[in-house]
């Protein structure tokens, strides 16, 4: 299993914005509170299909020039999006 950084229990993704090398994702947690995640320096991004999010992750085999590898994983267990970024605020 990867090292999990934040635990949000069942929350869903309320947004996903990409911009310049930068990701925005909005998260509504199971009591309606929105919590923003950020990160910069974004290199790679993989969608495939988020929608739920129990927990934030890193994924240490996306590491490379610099990057360090996030995902998203779903309530199945299953990382839905995987990205690789110089710096990511998992815990704001």
């Amino acid at each position: 299993m990867d090292e999990v950084l934040r635990s949000t229990g069942d929350a869903v993704v309320e947004r996903l914005a990409l911009g310049r090398g930068s990701l925005e994702l909005a998260l509504r947690l199971w009591n309606d509170e929105i919590v923003l995640l950020r990160a910069e320096g974004v290199t790679f991004l993989e969608d495939r299909g988020t929608w739920e999010c129990d927990a934030i992750v890193r994924q240490p085999d996306l590491d490379e020039l610099g990057g360090r590898g996030f995902g998203v994983v779903d309530t199945d267990g299953v990382v839905t999006l995987r990205f690789r970024a110089t710096s990511f605020y998992p815990n704001e």
